[in-house]
């Protein structure tokens, strides 16, 4: 990649979270405290339902939301 190039790659990643529960959990902190967010939109790049589903599930368990976690989707 060109300097341009990377510059252009890092802000469009900049708000992304990836790892274990304790790294996605500090980061969601992070990135509410930085934004002042009251809602995150969050999207798995990833093609199988199956494991999408289960990273959403993850992702919830890390926020501490075990109970809208299991919860069957609409």
């Amino acid at each position: 990649f060109t300097p341009h190039e990377r510059e252009i790659l890092k802000s469009w990643t900049a708000s992304h979270i990836v790892g274990g529960p304790d790294t996605v959990r500090r980061g969601l902190a992070e990135l509410v405290e930085r934004t002042g967010a009251d809602e995150l939109m969050v999207t798995t790049l990833t093609h199988d339902p199956a494991a999408r589903l289960d990273s959403y599930r993850l992702v919830a368990q890390a926020a501490g939301l075990a109970r809208v976690a299991s919860q069957t989707p609409v």
